[in-house]
């Protein structure tokens, strides 16, 4: 197994243009335009994260067997989704259809259950500031592009970051302006991740209990 402290801080740059930044106060014509937007983000944020992880080999194969798993799903669920609608069909017919359609899939995985686990995640607890940079002038709440930094996060997480950012292992995040993009419609979110020492765990609540 490949043996490597944890780090103590990482920072990732990600450059987005404003059809790919989510902000809090927008709506949207049908949720699946949300949907499709923060996979986006949530790839983009996984392939970066990926580059930067030191067992980057292992941590790619596991992304594709990832992709993988999630495109299946989804093919599975549209297809009983399809199926539903026929009042008429029986249990068996249903069966046979989702044999059928499990059978042209590719469920061989780039991993060995040895390599999977063998992959380490580069942080237990920690925090993440978030610095935002707009295109322009025009006002800005920075917190309100939380929809976007979730997305982020949640890629890092697929990119074994770290095992889970729940309460227990993200213990906070913080937003804060960070001046001019300096490119013309490009938002820049900048992620500071820094670890959090067992010493300091005694200021936040890691446990449901």
């Amino acid at each position: 197994m490949t043996a490597f402290t944890e780090m103590e801080r990482m920072t990732l740059e990600f450059h987005l243009t404003q059809k790919e930044v989510i902000n809090s106060n927008m709506t949207f014509k049908h949720f699946m335009q949300k949907a499709t937007m923060v996979e986006n983000l949530r790839s983009k944020s996984a392939e970066t994260g990926s580059l930067q992880h030191p067992q980057s080999e292992l941590v790619c194969k596991h992304l594709e067997d990832l992709y993988t798993e999630r495109k299946n799903a989804a093919a599975k669920n549209r297809l009983m989704k399809s199926l539903k609608k026929d009042s008429d069909i029986t249990q068996e017919e249903i069966d046979r259809e989702v044999a059928l359609l499990e059978s042209t899939m590719d469920t061989e995985p780039s991993l060995s259950p040895e390599e999977r686990l063998s992959i380490q995640p580069l942080f237990n607890h920690f925090g993440v500031s978030v610095t935002v940079c707009p295109p322009t002038r025009r006002r800005l709440d920075p917190p309100n592009l939380y929809p976007t930094v979730k997305a982020l996060i949640d890629g890092l997480t697929d990119a074994c970051w770290w095992s889970d950012d729940d309460f227990t292992h993200l213990l906070y995040t913080s937003f804060r302006y960070g001046g001019l993009s300096g490119e013309k419609g490009v938002w820049k979110i900048v992620l500071d991740v820094v670890r959090v020492d067992d010493s300091e765990l005694g200021d936040y609540i890691t446990s449901p209990d």
